[in-house]
This record gives structure tokens, C-alpha cells and sequence, in this order.
């Protein structure tokens, strides 16, 4: 599993209330939610569509931060001639 970070889809593979697996590795499949026993066995189409959109804004937040670890320090102050860099590291240009 990947992209999950400090993501909503964190919910879905155990860091919820009942520390319990939401999504199904094995059939791509997602429970419906959590009861007061432990977790609906249900798997419908908006908890599958719920499921879905919570990783691809978990790949999205990890393309997002991971472009920004690879500019680091390299970010071009456009307003200032480079001086706004000072705040996040080193100034550039």
C-alpha cells in the first residue's frame, strides 16, 4: 500500500476508531464503515467510490510533496528576484 500518508485513506486501512481494515487488499473491495461492534461487512458502491477518491488524493498529496522535496531549496522567488527564498532556504538567482 502506498499513498496514504497523512491522507483520508489512512481511515480506510486501520487508523480509524476501531483500528480495523476498511479496504480489501485482496478483491480491491471497501466496507461500508464502522458499527458499534466493529466494521459493516457491507461493501458498496459508494463506499468503493469514497474508498477510490481517498487514495487518488493520496497520490495526488504525495506527487505534490515529492515534487516539492525535488525543488527543495531550488524555488525561484518570482516577486523578488529570488529573496522570498529566505523563509524555506537558501536564496537562488
Amino acid at each position: 500500500m502506498h499513498c496514504i500518508g497523512h491522507t483520508p485513506a489512512r481511515w480506510f486501512v486501520g487508523a480509524n476508531d476501531k483500528n480495523r481494515m476498511l479496504y480489501d487488499e485482496s478483491t480491491g473491495g471497501c466496507r461500508d464503515g464502522l458499527t458499534a461492534d466493529g466494521v459493516n461487512e457491507n461493501q458498496g458502491a459508494e463506499s468503493a467510490i469514497a474508498c477510490i477518491a481517498a487514495f487518488q488524493q493520496g497520490n495526488r498529496i504525495e506527487l505534490i510533496l515529492s515534487d516539492r522535496h525535488q525543488q527543495g531549496t531550488q524555488q525561484v522567488g518570482l516577486m523578488d528576484g529570488g529573496r522570498a527564498n529566505r523563509a524555506v532556504g537558501r536564496t537562488v538567482g
